[in-house]
């Protein structure tokens, strides 16, 4: 993908990141030469399966109703060879899980800040009726240019990231235990089901 021009408009430059099923690059938009990233579904055996395409649709147009300026802007979707992919904010900072594998620490007045952003977020969301459902640090990011500063400045701008499990809450409660998604670690520990009894998503 490094040096492709994606659909006359977008150039790729370089490889930010890939996840369970997408990768992310760094483009140039030559109309106005503002640079934006370009997240693709991973071609393969998953994302052949409709429901992982219909799940990358959902995500971006999760995202672009949401106007807030802890959430990434989405500028448009597309497909590429065959390939889906979504046109984004381009964010140049760290997610709090990359900070926390580097022994970042983070002062109680820092980490109220951290936490009323990211809360500040989600009363949001919610507000539209989206819920996250894989909220963890990895989803979290401090702006580069914000957090690098010297000395650290508690002043942090926070992104929340990745809408791709984003459920519209059409439903009161959870029907079946194949609904139940996100990252193992950070899922409550307790999701209703079926007749409304609190059961262990473990």
């Amino acid at each position: 993908m490094i040096g492709e021009l994606i659909e006359s408009r977008y150039k790729v430059i370089d490889k930010l990141g890939e996840g369970g099923m997408s990768l992310v690059y760094r483009a140039e938009d030559i109309e106005t030469g503002q640079m934006v990233a370009l997240k693709f579904l991973k071609e393969g055996i998953t994302s052949r399966r409709v429901e992982d395409v219909l799940r990358f649709q959902r995500e971006a147009g999760a995202i672009a109703k949401l106007e807030h300026p802890g959430i990434m802007k989405v500028y448009g979707t597309g497909e590429y060879k065959q390939t889906p992919y979504i046109v984004m904010e381009l964010l140049e900072g760290k997610s709090l899980a990359d900070l926390f594998k580097e022994q970042r620490r983070f002062s109680v007045k820092e980490t109220v800040e951290i936490v009323l952003q990211i809360s500040e977020v989600l009363n949001y969301v919610h507000g539209k009726g989206i819920i996250h459902r894989d909220l963890k640090p990895g989803n979290i990011m401090l702006l580069w240019q914000v957090a690098a500063q010297q000395p650290p400045s508690t002043n942090y701008q926070v992104k929340v990231l990745d809408f791709g499990l984003a459920q519209i809450l059409e439903l009161k409660e959870i029907k079946s235990e194949e609904e139940i998604v996100g990252t193992f670690g950070y899922m409550s520990p307790g999701t209703g089901v079926g007749d409304g009894r609190r059961r262990s998503s473990y």
